[in-house]
């Protein structure tokens, strides 16, 4: 499991990250976005 940070403006990255990476959670933060990503095996 892996947490990033992300600015609301790097909202629209989250689809990109999806091609490597399965989004568990997103929680709104104040101005940021808790991304938990889990790592999808190759």
């Amino acid at each position: 499991m892996m947490r990033i940070r992300a600015d609301t403006k790097d909202k629209e990255k989250i689809p990109e990250l999806g091609d490597k990476f399965k989004v568990i959670r997103v929680d709104k933060k104040f101005i940021w976005w808790i991304i938990e990503l889990e790592k999808i095996k190759d």
